[in-house]
């Protein structure tokens, strides 16, 4: 993620970079170009919309956290219909929700779960309604790092 990112979603540093290793890996074996979008440019500038639009439009796979740069998924191309694989804070939180499961319509969509600590669920007061439960969760999930099951994203991108 970028150093910029306030989302309260992170995950391990050690995470992060399995996971891009193993995308770089997948996207070499499958002759797809490999993009980290952080939101900033090697320069330091801040990737621009016509960027972001290009690097969408041209998408045969998106996968990333839930957040802002999820956004760009307006820019998918429908006829490409693109894989996009989010990971969720919370399950069912996510721009499949927010689109009304319309993302369908338009790409093939997977999520996939943060992997919670225990001392974050051994915090969450269970008395409250669901809503609450999963602010907490968020909440709590802004001050620790969690991580995303690498085997989760290798059976939906298979290795070759």
């Amino acid at each position: 993620g970028s150093s910029t990112a306030d989302h309260g979603r992170n995950i391990t540093s050690q995470n992060e970079e399995d996971i891009i290793k193993y995308l770089k890996h997948y996207s070499t074996k499958n002759n797809l170009q490999f993009y980290l979008l952080t939101g900033e440019e090697d320069n330091g500038t801040t990737t621009s919309v016509s960027k972001q639009y290009e690097l969408f439009s041209n998408a045969k796979i998106v996968v990333g956290p839930h957040g802002g740069v999820m956004s760009n998924l307006i820019f998918l191309d429908p006829a490409k219909k693109p894989k996009v694989i989010e990971f969720s804070p919370v399950k069912g939180r996510t721009f499949s929700k927010l689109f009304h499961g319309a993302i369908d319509q338009f790409a093939e969509y997977y999520e996939i779960p943060y992997i919670i600590p225990e001392q974050i669920l051994q915090k969450i007061d269970r008395k409250n309604d669901k809503t609450t439960i999963r602010q907490q969760a968020i909440n709590l999930m802004k001050h620790i790092d969690c991580s995303i099951d690498l085997l989760e994203l290798k059976k939906i991108l298979p290795e070759a």
